[in-house]
């Protein structure tokens, strides 16, 4: 059943990638998504839809009987939709998935709880060739439904930022000269991982020594951007200074940062204990 909502909910994704939906606040509303989530999804690469996919029953799909039955009737009798055929390839993807698990013993079962749908069409449906699903597509009947299930889609999108966020977040130190010890203690990344990023991205050769001490200016100015995002993570907060002092390298902050992070913790582990 996981290969089911895998296929469906990528070809569900994929659809929204269609510029006109955004301006269509109905259609939209019908599908289970607001028109911030489409604007997310329709900025997301490849890659971040294929996760969205693999999470289970991040669609709802629904079958109507009486409506698939008509279909195989009028594709047996070779009677075909002659104009353009909406989401015909998502159609198609449906009629395959659900052929493939009718003709699965345990997952037939499991087909015809989820769906309601009786004996009669699911031993139709484990029968079928790609040619029978093909002619039923052709029919141009829409004999389901699928919407997001906006829960788990408001999650999974949150995730997905989230996780974006933090990649550039990550990339951001690399690219700008962060020491392993400063990209440990901020992410818990691995040194080989670190080793084969900073190769990845190009960054810059260090060219070794201590890191240099920060004049008054630069430490004031390095205070007054961290003092200012204390809501934030540490990760956030170092991205921030980093982005006030933008001509030094990161190497060179970390000594101060960390030593502000220490006093923080030590500031708030003795609050608790008072």
């Amino acid at each position: 059943m996981q290969s089911l909502y895998t296929d469906m909910t990528y070809s569900f994704l994929i659809k929204l990638m269609d510029a006109s939906l955004i301006v269509d606040k109905e259609r939209i509303t019908e599908l289970g998504l607001t028109t911030d989530q489409v604007k997310v999804i329709t900025a997301l690469p490849h890659s971040d839809l294929y996760k969205l996919s693999r999470i289970y029953r991040l669609i709802d799909i629904s079958v109507n009987e009486l409506a698939l039955t008509k279909a195989i009737s009028l594709a047996k009798d070779n009677v075909r939709c002659r104009n353009d055929i909406e989401n015909m390839d998502v159609t198609h993807k449906l009629l395959r998935n659900l052929s493939t698990l009718s003709a699965h013993e345990t997952e037939s079962k499991s087909l015809s709880q989820l769906f309601n749908l009786s004996n009669k069409i699911i031993s139709q449906l484990a029968s079928m060739t790609i040619q029978d699903t093909l002619a039923i597509a052709r029919t141009g009947i829409v004999f389901y439904d699928i919407t997001a299930n906006e829960v788990k889609l408001a999650m999974a999108l949150e995730y997905i930022q989230e996780a974006r966020r933090e990649e550039e977040a990550i990339s951001h130190l690399i690219v700008n000269d962060a020491s392993w010890p400063m990209v440990n203690a901020l992410t818990g990344m691995s040194r080989a991982l670190f080793q084969e990023m900073r190769k990845s991205l190009n960054a810059p050769k260090t060219l070794g020594g201590p890191p240099r001490r920060l004049t008054e200016e630069e430490e004031i100015l390095a205070w007054n951007s961290w003092a200012s995002t204390a809501e934030k993570t540490p990760l956030e907060r170092c991205i921030a200074v980093s982005q006030t002092l933008n001509t030094i390298a990161l190497r060179h902050l970390w000594p101060t940062l960390s030593e502000w992070m220490k006093e923080e913790n030590a500031s708030e582990r003795n609050s608790v204990h008072v």
